[in-house]
């Protein structure tokens, strides 16, 4: 067994330790509220092109009884991050990208920062690899700006198109096909001000996330505030948490959350009948995958709201004991994409997203996380941005079936886009 070595770093807060290291070519951060991790070194990344691309064990032993929150790594655990694309489980055969390009990145955790409730420890495999992280750390580069973009973002079609597609979806649905299907519209932009590091600070700062990454590789930097778990396990414990049914945050005239107009939107929510329709069928959707990788599945509680700075969320978990013997090939290929943002059925509801939005998904509603020998914990990378040098593409979704209104759903994706929006200097 691997003897790992350990380094507390006194005083050493995140934004600190991206300035040290903001001009490495790879860079990889998990960001939760109160444990993050932090990596470095293109050396420890492998691309992804099929299932089988992705490292099965992942070597070392159990984690700290100190460690707690999300993320909360095994030593010598595995970051995966998959695009939507990535072909897996039964429903592989409705993407078009197969086999041409990376669609998602492994990385092993040969030496990160963990930090729990603040606290930096620096965890690397031998002391020579703990010295040369200590060395890469040592020069702080706090040069930040102000992110800004050229213009306003851009919506990939107008709120008209946005209707049309959403009366597509809906004569699907009245005739059967489906019972519903997630769709996406993407935004554009470009930076004149700022680099991808400035945009997830400031996103940081404004829109703290219950699951966030930054991923800055070779070609590209994946940055997500996503409040969405996807799969998480410990030893036979498997859960799954899907969101359905949105509500702008209300505000006062000040600009302050007012518990008042909080209450509104949460008695809005619980009561809509659209969106627990829509979250009653997802919960279905992910009750079957999980089946296939596991027992007894149970909804414990019922649907709870989610307060995010800028939208209110209704939430379930589904609960299933693990196959012992499933891995993560076994899990993803029982479950992805999440059930959330596709639809369902789910193979069809994907075959449809594919021909309304005309284009890869890429890194958005795929998902990223971490898995060690017998735990991890994986997001839906919702409210996701890539930025490729000084372009930028982020993306919002939301679930139609037969009662939704095109306007409101046009709406909706503004207001899920809103953070990153705003983290970017401008307003949708």
């Amino acid at each position: 067994m691997t003897t790992w070595c350990h380094r507390l770093l006194p005083d050493f807060a995140v934004p600190h330790a991206l300035h040290c290291l903001r001009d490495q070519s790879c860079l990889l951060l998990l960001d939760g509220p109160d444990s993050s991790i932090l990596s470095w070194g293109e050396h420890d990344s492998k691309p992804l092109y099929t299932l089988d691309d992705i490292p099965v064990v992942a070597h070392g032993h159990s984690n700290s009884p100190a460690a707690q929150g999300w993320p909360c790594p095994e030593h010598g655990g595995t970051f995966i991050q998959c695009d939507y694309e990535l072909p897996v489980g039964p429903w592989a055969h409705t993407l078009s990208m197969q086999g041409t390009q990376a669609l998602g990145t492994a990385w092993t955790l040969r030496f990160y920062i963990h930090w729990v409730n603040g606290t930096a420890t620096l965890c690397a495999q031998d002391e020579p690899t703990l010295h040369e992280a200590l060395s890469a750390l040592s020069t702080p580069r706090p040069i930040t700006c102000q992110p800004q973009l050229r213009d306003k973002l851009i919506p990939a079609w107008s709120q008209e198109q946005h209707r049309q597609r959403v009366s597509t979806i809906k004569e699907l649905i009245s005739a059967g096909d489906i019972y519903q299907a997630n769709l996406t519209l993407p935004f554009t932009g470009t930076l004149t001000h700022g680099d991808d590091l400035d945009c997830y600070l400031t996103l940081r700062q404004q829109s703290p996330a219950r699951y966030a990454c930054f991923l800055r590789t070779t070609d590209k930097t994946i940055i997500s505030h996503s409040p969405e778990c996807y799969l998480s396990w410990r030893n036979n414990l498997l859960i799954s948490e899907p969101i359905k049914g949105t509500r702008k945050r209300l505000r006062d005239q000040d600009n302050n959350i007012n518990e008042i107009l909080d209450t509104q939107q949460h008695n809005d929510l619980r009561n809509a009948d659209k969106d627990n329709a829509e979250l009653a069928m997802i919960i279905d959707l992910v009750r079957n995958d999980l089946n296939r990788v596991g027992s007894n599945i149970q909804v414990p509680t019922g649907p709870r709201i989610m307060d995010l700075p800028y939208v209110h969320h209704l939430l379930a978990q589904v609960h299933a004991d693990k196959q012992a013997e499933a891995n993560i090939q076994d899990l993803l290929a029982a479950s992805f994409p999440a059930g959330s943002i596709t639809g369902a059925p789910k193979i069809r509801a994907m075959q449809v997203i594919q021909e309304l939005e005309q284009g890869p998904r890429g890194p958005y509603c795929g998902t990223f996380g971490w898995y060690g020998h017998q735990c991890g914990e994986l997001a839906v990378a919702i409210r996701t941005m890539v930025i490729k040098g000084q372009d930028v593409r982020l993306d919002a979704g939301g679930g139609i079936v037969i009662d939704s209104d095109g306007d409101d759903e046009w709406h909706e994706v503004h207001a899920k886009a809103s953070a990153m929006a705003h983290a970017l200097g401008v307003h949708l």
